[in-house]
């Protein structure tokens, strides 16, 4: 059941970004305002997260504190990896009238900036999952980590499956990334979680 409600929410959220991307695109607003509909996602990774971690849920108040940590994290990386991944983007569009040397310098704070979400994610969400309800691997960070980058290149990989462009902005806009992103969470999660060791049978002796 609660695979079946991380599947919901990937689409649900991936959904939403793409309805925004195309009133967006039809109105000619400009596409590298911040998406509304992301805050949508971002709450849906956190909730994903909590999903994929097998263990009993806490008292009401603490859950809730739990969640709001998971959204307030996910959301802090996601608006700094954006403006990384667009700064990159500025840097690499030929149609844009940008010097080698501004085109290096974006790139650079770009990567760092990425860098910087990722750190803040994976450590961040494991900080706040980590209790006594669920102990986690000591692997988490990179379980999270290996998750979270597989996301664009998984997106990019169905777009072009599906004969679409696989520029950034259509890629993107096809809400694949954010889709990934919460199915991911909920299954980087369980593998974060050791498996709880077999019980023995009474016939088994001591």
């Amino acid at each position: 059941m609660r695979w079946l409600a991380i599947l919901l929410l990937a689409v649900g959220s991936a959904l939403a970004i793409r309805a925004e991307y195309a009133t967006e695109l039809l109105s000619r607003r400009d596409f590298y305002a911040f998406p509304l509909s992301a805050l949508v996602g971002t709450f849906a990774t956190g909730l994903a997260l909590r999903l994929g971690l097998p263990g009993a849920w806490r008292e009401f108040a603490a859950d809730v504190s739990e969640l709001l940590a998971l959204f307030a994290i996910g959301t802090i990386a996601f608006v700094v990896a954006r403006w990384g991944v667009m700064s990159i983007y500025v840097a690499g569009a030929s149609r844009l009238p940008v010097s080698t040397d501004v085109a290096r310098w974006n790139v650079g704070l770009g990567l760092v900036a990425i860098t910087v979400a990722l750190l803040v994610a994976t450590f961040g969400w494991t900080e706040v999952l980590r209790h006594p309800y669920a102990p986690l691997r000591r692997s988490t960070p990179a379980i999270l980590g290996v998750a979270m980058l597989a996301v664009i290149p998984s997106a990019t990989a169905v777009v072009a499956l599906l004969g679409d462009p696989t520029n950034l902005p259509n890629v993107i806009a096809s809400g694949w990334p954010t889709f990934f992103t919460v199915a991911y969470a909920g299954l980087a999660a369980r593998a974060a979680r050791p498996a709880a060791p077999a019980r023995r049978r009474a016939d088994d002796g001591p």
